[in-house]
């Protein structure tokens, strides 16, 4: 797959069009246009959340706090939820 229009991305109700700086990049359902421009914001925030809560949670895997190792299985729960997430995206 190759890589997506670069955000950001905005939604024109009137037109019911995604649109990117590059120009249009097609229109969608009124109910689905707001998620849709939002989509590169929130790949970027998913991967960003990832570098983060994965090394926070090695952290907290190592810990010789049995409270702390309990919340590291939370946190990877969520990682593997939201890499399969990205990859989604990415087309993976």
């Amino acid at each position: 797959m190759s890589a997506h229009t670069p955000g950001p991305w905005t939604y024109d109700l009137s037109t019911e069009e995604i649109v990117a700086a590059n120009g249009t990049i097609g229109r969608c359902e009124p109910a689905s246009g707001p998620l849709m421009a939002a989509a590169p914001d929130l790949l970027d925030a998913c991967k960003l959340a990832v570098d983060r809560l994965d090394s926070y949670a090695r952290n907290r895997r190592n810990s010789a706090d049995a409270k702390r190792r309990e919340s590291a299985d939370l946190i990877e729960r969520a990682l593997r939820s939201i890499a399969a997430a990205i990859a989604k995206a990415e087309g993976k």
